[in-house]
Parts: structure tokens; sequence; C-alpha cells
């Protein structure tokens, strides 16, 4: 005898409808049952729904997309939202709380920031995952002023340097030494 037993599923068709009302698609119901996908599938499949002539299955993948086309149909149309403004927008401050690696990543992207440290000029690439560690920084320390005169890309060494605790809240900079020095650089 096996050292492992799992008692099987009996579901009747009326779980079967009462979960196919409740949920929306098979993931939902699979979750709802506590069973995998593909096993909510077969036990709706060996149902037949004799009113409609198909499946318990098909008949809610029927259900599932006259939903979604009434859905699309009688939707609002998509309101502008910080995740996708626009990045003159954005510079110009109409979106003050806009996510900072977001912002980091769309300017890398479009180009409006080249991809190394502003300092040192640091643009190594990690062999893990192919990225340059770099992060955002502010020059004037304000994190909710997007001007692009404003943002430059420092690697982790350099903004612990001069801006500071990389996890703290607020910029806290170490020592008076790197500004002077940053000074003297530029």
């Amino acid at each position: 005898m096996a050292l492992w037993y799992r008692a099987a599923f009996h579901f009747t068709e009326a779980e079967l409808r009462y979960g196919m009302e409740s949920c929306l698609n098979v993931r939902e119901l699979a979750a709802f049952f506590k069973v995998g996908p593909t096993t909510i599938t077969r036990y709706m499949q060996s149902y037949y729904d004799h009113e409609h002539g198909m499946s318990l299955y098909d008949l809610f993948i029927k259900r599932k997309k006259e939903r979604t086309r009434q859905k699309g149909k009688y939707a609002p149309k998509r309101q502008l939202s910080p995740n996708n403004a626009s990045l003159a927008d954005i510079f110009a401050g109409k979106h003050p709380k806009y996510n900072h690696d977001k912002l980091q990543g769309r300017l890398i992207l479009e180009g409006y920031l080249v991809e190394r440290c502003n300092i040192c000029g640091f643009a190594g690439r990690r062999i893990t995952d192919y990225k340059i560690p770099l992060k955002l920084a502010w020059k004037n320390k304000n994190t909710q002023d997007h001007a692009l005169e404003n943002l430059e890309l420092v690697c982790y060494n350099c903004y612990f340097m001069y801006y500071g605790e990389i996890l703290a809240r607020r910029y806290k900079s170490h020592s008076d030494v790197y500004k002077r020095e940053r000074a003297v650089l530029q």
C-alpha cells in the first residue's frame, strides 16, 4: 500500500453549478473548491446540460465570454492614471507621487538618462541578471520634484556617500567631505 493516500473528490452537479454562478474563471472556481484547475475542468466536462446541449465546462466558458463582452461594451473609458502618465506631465510636476522605480526604468528606456553613474561613471553589469545597479537620486533632495534637471542616476556606492542611507526615508548624508570632493570633480 502507498505511504500516502488522498481521498477522491466527489462534486455533484448542483455544487458545480453553484460554483459557476459565484466564480468568474476556472482558476477562481478551482480555488473555490480547493482543487487544481485540471481537476475541476474534468469534473465539469463529465456533467452534461441538456437544456443548452453542452457540457458544464463549455457552458461556463460561454457565459464567461458573454460577461466579458458585456463588461467591455458598457465599461467607462480608461482614465489617465499616474501609472500611464506621460513623462512630460511627470516632469511638469503633475504626478509628484509617481513610483520611483517605474520612473527610473522609463527614463532609461526612453533615453532621458544614460545608464551609468553620474558621479563616478560606473556602468558594470551584474552577471546574474545583466543589469547595471543604479539608483535614481534627486539633486535637491526633494523626492516629489521630478524635474529632469533634478534627477540623476548614481551607483549604490556614490548614493551612500553623497545622499546617505539607501533604505532611509529621508536623505542623510554622511559627511561634508564627499560633498567637497564632488564639487572638485565637477
